[in-house]
């Protein structure tokens, strides 16, 4: 809404991103200030290291699209089967 977030972002740990598939997934959270405050309705997020997905998905929450790319194929069929589960 045209602001900035602050410098302390309060942010609660999850533990329903396969930690034992990925070794440093990310709570959801911590990826929806950033993609509401840089990634335009009509923009896409791009995530280079998209791991188990968080970005992507929580992208698709927030309607917008998103691009994600790893080296490890299991990585990127997990991001695929989490993000499926919103359609």
């Amino acid at each position: 809404e045209g602001s900035k977030p602050g410098d302390v972002w309060d942010i609660i740990p999850e533990d329903t991103q396969h930690r034992e598939a990925h070794f440093a997934p990310y709570p959801e959270d911590l990826c929806r200030i950033p993609l509401l405050a840089t990634c335009p309705p009509d923009g896409i997020a791009l995530d280079s290291f998209c791991g188990t997905g968080t970005t992507m998905y929580v992208a698709r929450l927030l309607e917008r699209k998103s691009i994600g790319i790893d080296i490890s194929g299991d990585y990127l069929k997990i991001a695929e089967e989490r993000c499926n589960l919103l359609l």
